[in-house]
């Protein structure tokens, strides 16, 4: 317990609701006092009048306190900390509580309604800000979870400005409709995810909402699956725009990225597992990655051709096997790629393709392995074979039983 100074006798008599407010004279508190008051192992409180003191820690904080009655039970207002909230402000806020609680209303209770009422008026930026700085920071996607939510904000600047309970079913519909003529529905779906997410925290955490306004509200339906395949020829034309060769150094961005795509082809690694790998998790013949997306580590066969790769890279940098980071990889890779006609192919491709040609060597239960897909459901969204691939192989099949 702390030393109270200077108000052991004192027993103040305006504290009760039944009272009324009357002046009081200046406490005994002065500024000079307060500069002069040295912090001591415990605590102490030092009282200006009133119920109202000054609260020093062992440490030199120092709080401002209002001490009072209500009810019959004793409760503690904070009014703020010394200097930010000089002596005068102080008093002003002392003497606001008093005339509350000579009114009949507890300062304390009061201060908790009008914060909530002020809470419920929060706009929905404002809740997308906390939610990014308490929650999302959580989440391996907090890169994509940032600038999604950042460009949403953007796009919908009424949504934002809005109220968190003032947001209902119809916005919902009406941001869902807007989006579908902008992006692809499995876009849209994602969003309205990760919209999901933050009205959820707005309910659990914040105690904001009590129903999100996305209830029932339809997501729309995904996009067929991508099945683009990546050829020799189309591999080569790619290569050629990034100026990549058999002999070219892996030194500047460009190289780098068509190395990482080259590697994608021989691994099915996604892009932020390449451009993350280090010196320390290769192995003779896997590479270890010690987080991936599904939460998971996940160990990385090598065939030939990826451990000569790495090879080539070998010197780039000590610690990191490479030294672009993935996003100025799909910057730089776009960028190259627009200058042919090949437009239409992605990064994540090469996993697609990867997957396939490894299907064709090994039971599903290995490539899984391979991929890192926990569900084989979305492990055959990535085996993407021809008809003629698929034709040649059963007249293989056909050929041999002859």
């Amino acid at each position: 317990m702390g030393v109270l100074l200077g108000v052991s006798h004192y027993t103040p008599k305006i504290d009760t609701p039944k009272m009324t407010l009357k002046a009081y004279s200046m406490g005994k508190l002065t500024d000079i006092r307060i500069r002069k008051i040295k912090p001591a192992e415990k605590q102490t409180k030092h009282a200006d009048g009133g119920g109202l003191y000054l609260l020093v820690t062992s440490t030199g904080c120092r709080y401002w306190r209002y001490k009072y009655r209500f009810e019959g039970k004793e409760n503690i207002l904070a009014l703020g900390i010394y200097p930010t909230v000089t002596l005068a402000d102080a008093r002003l806020k002392h003497l606001e509580a008093r005339k509350l609680l000579a009114s009949g209303i507890d300062p304390s209770a009061d201060r908790k309604e009008k914060k909530k009422a002020e809470q419920m008026q929060m706009s929905f930026s404002e809740v997308v800000k906390i939610y990014l700085e308490k929650e999302a920071v959580k989440h391996k996607g907090l890169r994509w979870e940032t600038n999604a939510l950042n460009k949403l904000l953007r796009l919908f600047p009424n949504l934002a400005k809005k109220p968190i309970n003032a947001i209902d079913k119809m916005d919902m519909i009406n941001f869902r409709n807007s989006r579908e003529f902008e992006v692809q529905g499995t876009t849209v779906k994602r969003e309205m995810q990760l919209l999901g997410s933050v009205f959820s925290f707005a309910i659990d955490e914040l105690s904001l909402i009590e129903i999100s306004p996305l209830n029932r509200v339809a997501k729309p339906k995904e996009n067929p699956h991508r099945e683009v395949r990546i050829s020799d020829d189309e591999i080569q034309i790619l290569m050629d725009a990034f100026d990549f060769n058999d002999e070219t150094p892996v030194l500047m961005m460009k190289h780098q990225t068509a190395w990482a795509f080259l590697f994608a082809l021989e691994t099915a690694m996604r892009m932020s597992e390449i451009t993350s790998m280090t010196w320390g998790n290769l192995f003779d013949d896997y590479l270890l990655l010690p987080t991936t997306k599904n939460g998971h580590s996940r160990k990385v066969p090598l065939n030939h051709t990826a451990l000569e790769l790495l090879e080539r890279v070998k010197g780039l940098d000590t610690t990191n096997v490479l030294t672009i980071s993935a996003d100025s990889l799909s910057t730089t890779f776009r960028k190259y790629r627009d200058t042919t006609p090949l437009g239409h192919i992605h990064f994540h491709d090469t996993r697609h393709e990867a997957t396939t040609k490894y299907a064709q060597v090994m039971p599903i239960q290995d490539l899984s392995k391979v991929t890192g897909h926990k569900d084989l459901e979305m492990l055959m969204r990535y085996y993407n074979p021809t008809t003629t691939e698929l034709a040649e192989r059963m007249n293989r099949k056909t050929n041999k039983k002859q």
